[in-house]
């Protein structure tokens, strides 16, 4: 299929990004997804995964997590969205576009199993975003990346990329007021949406936030079977002098070290705070020999970190 012939078939679908409004919301299910990903053999698998979510900044912060992993030399996708100038740029593997006759070839073997799923009709139609999303990891499967790092469309708990038990890292970043008829009225409620991002035995890391929002990520959180056994959640709180580069530091070393916290801590921090940090990984066997390290420590970072904030390349 050509790029120009794939497009038209892409913006045939139903575009739910660009109306937002709650009737389309309605007519989200996750099955239908789930279903999609399963008839191309579950393409969203195999590798690791970095799943940022919020209301602000998830696109930069996805994109510098992406950069510092290339730099250290681990094969990474990114799926972001929208885009500025042409759907290629939402799919990329380390810092290239997919290439608009790859995305045109992906999207010819992606037509029949969305018309397939059209047709069984058991979920409703295919949309535009879940089209894309179902594309990046095919590409990504077909590139044999070791690690995606996604961005969330909506980020609620319908979103199409919410289709992982497990992922290594959830990243939520500043949590407002957004897309209102569909996630919510209050940052509470949005914030329940977007806090479905959190997977058990997963890192999670939480940007500064209001405190409402805190209250239900945090409350999610410990919602999660055993989460205390499998789940780390590190909360930047305000107090903290953190840059988004520090953030990004975090983030990626938790990737590049295994699925949990690695023991790094950006900027300043109390000393009750690294005292609670110690008292949480110490109950984690998996993290046993991970160092908790303040502003007073040394630094386990990946030695071409620097070269990966350098090397960032965002629209």
């Amino acid at each position: 299929m050509e790029y120009i012939e794939a497009l038209r078939l892409l913006l045939h679908r139903d575009d739910w990004e660009r109306s937002g409004s709650a009737a389309d919301a309605a007519r989200w299910d996750l099955r239908r997804m789930h279903s999609l990903l399963a008839r191309l053999g579950d393409p969203h698998l195999g590798r690791g995964t970095v799943h940022v979510a919020g209301s602000k900044g998830k696109g930069s912060t996805a994109a510098m997590i992406a950069s510092v992993l290339r730099a250290a030399g681990q094969s990474t996708g990114l799926y972001t969205s929208p885009h500025l100038h042409r759907f290629t740029e939402r799919i990329a593997v380390d810092g290239q576009p997919i290439a608009p006759d790859d995305f045109g070839r992906l999207m010819g073997e992606l037509a029949q199993h969305i018309e397939a799923e059209d047709a069984d009709g058991s979920y409703g139609t295919v949309s535009t975003f879940e089209t894309l999303t179902a594309l990046a990891f095919l590409h990504f499967r077909e590139r044999d990346v070791r690690w995606q790092v996604l961005e969330v469309g909506l980020g609620g708990r319908l979103d199409a990329t919410y289709v992982f038990e497990k992922k290594a890292v959830c990243v939520i970043t500043p949590i407002g007021l957004e897309h209102t008829a569909v996630l919510g009225e209050t940052i509470a409620q949005i914030a329940s949406e977007k806090a479905d991002v959190i997977t058990p035995g997963s890192t999670v890391v939480m940007a500064p936030q209001r405190e409402p929002a805190a209250e239900v990520v945090r409350g999610n959180w410990t919602s999660i079977p055993d989460c205390r056994s499998g789940a780390v959640i590190i909360n930047m709180i305000r107090s903290t002098r953190i840059t988004s580069t520090r953030l990004v530091t975090l983030i990626s070393e938790s990737a590049w070290y295994g699925r949990g916290f690695t023991g790094i801590l950006p900027g300043q921090f109390s000393q009750e705070l690294e005292r609670e940090i110690r008292e949480i990984v110490a109950d984690l066997p998996q993290f046993a020999h991970a160092p908790v390290v303040g502003h007073h420590g040394g630094d386990r970072r990946p030695q071409s970190h620097d070269g990966g904030d350098q090397s960032l390349r965002n629209p």
